[in-house]
């Protein structure tokens, strides 16, 4: 059997000097087509939708999220805690048991009776997006978005989600309402 890093696989290099946001997706499918599997820079992407799926659903992977944080220097202290007891680092049994916990609650049937909240939050941060006419994208939305609605699907009730995110910095008055 092969190793991965002995097979000749094509390059997705997005530090090139001539990678932009504009090609993206064409870069993306000119490697799609080289190959299902590609290298970058970090790490091997899977460009192909069902051996993504495989690779997700095999106990013989895992996620490499502690490997990134070693990566990152990040190898003890409160962050390290937090990253070795998230459930996708989590392997084995303790792994399997808080996945059958939560696995419900994830279905594609339970996320669309959300995705109406979700919509309402971003309609709601990016209205003070829109009446400021600019915004720091990561403080705006890419942070408080994912907590509230991860706070909204575990329950918390809709006066503490402010609570849940460093606020939209940027958007003054924004009352984030999820409608």
């Amino acid at each position: 059997m092969s190793l991965v890093s002995d097979l000749n696989l094509p390059v997705f290099d997005y530090s090139a000097p001539d990678f932009s946001a504009d090609r993206y997706h064409q870069q993306l499918a000119e490697t799609r087509r080289q190959g299902w599997l590609a290298k970058s820079p970090l790490a091997y992407m899977v460009l192909e939708h069902d051996s993504g799926e495989f690779f997700l659903r095999s106990r013989a992977t895992a996620f490499p999220g502690r490997q990134i944080a070693e990566f990152f220097g990040v190898t003890s202290g409160p962050l390290a805690d937090h990253i070795d007891a998230n459930i996708l680092n989590l392997t084995g049994d303790q792994h399997r048991r808080l996945r059958a916990l939560v696995g419900p609650a994830f279905t594609p049937r339970q996320a669309d009776r959300w995705r109406p909240v979700m919509r309402g939050f971003l309609d709601d941060l990016w209205s003070g997006v829109a009446a400021s006419g600019g915004c720091d994208f990561v403080a705006v939305l890419a942070r408080p978005y994912p907590s509230l609605t991860i706070a909204t699907v575990l329950g918390a009730p809709g006066q503490d989600l402010s609570g849940c995110t460093n606020g939209p910095a940027g958007c003054s008055g924004s009352s984030i309402s999820g409608s």
